[in-house]
């Protein structure tokens, strides 16, 4: 690898990180690469209400915005080691503003470079355990070559790469090969009418195909069985862990209300990866939902047998949903809950 790029990357990274001064929760990172390798970066942070002014730094950048709730927030810029110091200045905003989320954008030339047909991209900040997500959107047509830590949580969601760090200072590098445009494959046009024909065919055929199984998933999702919780009147007493699977009954507790179920030995389990960094109303909910499974369960379901409030249930599922670990689908009036995949073994 070029040395002056190792040079440009251990600067950045002294760089990139970002002041606690003000920020308490760091939120979502967003990192969109184009295909020149011009990085758009957001990213948005929680500024307690009691701060008065904040800073960061950040490699060199440009159109840089900074808004709450729809209010531009004042900052100024200096040149700071190689780097560009941003200072935001809070003291004027509205109280109700500055605690609300901050968003921070701007687009770099300075976190990706080139070897080859060989692309990388490093990125460092700070971070808040369980709460940042950092989404790196590659352009169409890439292939993921290696990740570093390797040992850093992750999914990938259509064409993102998801990380979920759980330190407070995290630092990733990530080698991609970008193609540099769709690769259409040259498709010869038969004219003759036999051809044309069989083709015609196959089409209607294949949408027959398609009406059967719509057909077929609609009905079963009609009569879907999403299982029975069974409670108990005396208190639960102990909480045992969700992860193993085995025939046994199993207890939980979430917001104060507790309950049993039964666990069934085919029940797939539950990466210890993911499950040791979700909180204890987390973990129940998890456990819950993996017992239904493999079949979607309701919000209704989960609410009625487990008795747990409504507004508290709402939002234990967005922040499993915002994490990656739930899928919300909404069916009219319905709302159905299902694992994602990538946390089961």
């Amino acid at each position: 690898m070029n040395p002056r790029f190792l040079i440009l990357l251990v600067v950045f990274t002294v760089l990139t990180q970002v002041s606690q001064a003000g920020a308490q929760i760091i939120g979502e990172i967003k990192l969109n690469i184009s295909g020149s390798g011009l990085v758009y970066v957001s990213e948005d942070f929680t500024i307690s209400g009691s701060e008065k002014t904040a800073s960061f730094i950040v490699p060199t950048y440009g159109n840089m915005k900074v808004h709450s709730a729809g209010v531009s927030v004042p900052y100024d810029s200096r040149i700071a080691n190689g780097g560009m110091a941003i200072d935001l200045n809070l003291e004027d905003l509205p109280l109700e503003v500055r605690m609300r989320n901050v968003l921070m954008e701007y687009e770099t030339q300075h976190l990706t470079s080139k070897n080859g047909s060989i692309w990388s991209i490093s990125f460092a900040t700070k971070t808040t355990s369980r709460k940042t997500i950092i989404k790196i959107y590659f352009p169409k047509n890439s292939t993921i070559i290696s990740l570093k830590p390797r040992d850093v949580l992750f999914s990938v969601d259509r064409d993102s790469l998801w990380l979920y760090p759980q330190e407070e200072s995290f630092n990733f590098t990530c080698d991609y090969e970008y193609a540099g445009g769709p690769v259409i494959p040259p498709v010869e046009v038969e004219r003759d009418m036999t051809m044309l024909f069989v083709s015609i065919l196959t089409l209607i055929a294949l949408l027959v195909l398609i009406v059967l199984v719509y057909y077929l998933l609609k009905k079963r999702a009609s009569s879907k069985v999403v299982g029975r919780l069974e409670m108990e009147k005396e208190e639960v007493s102990t909480v045992e862990s969700n992860v193993e699977g085995g025939d046994a009954k199993k207890a939980g507790s979430v917001g104060g209300i507790e309950f049993e179920f039964k666990t069934a030995s085919n029940t797939p389990t539950i990466k210890s990866t993911v499950f040791n960094v979700l909180d204890d109303e987390e973990k129940n909910i998890v456990s819950f939902i993996r017992e239904r499974g493999p079949e979607d369960v309701t919000q209704a379901f989960i609410y009625k047998t487990t008795r747990i409030p409504k507004s508290s249930l709402s939002e234990i599922l967005k922040r499993l949903e915002r994490r990656n670990i739930v899928e919300c689908r909404r069916e009219g009036r319905v709302n159905w809950i299902r694992l994602k995949k990538w946390i089961l073994d």
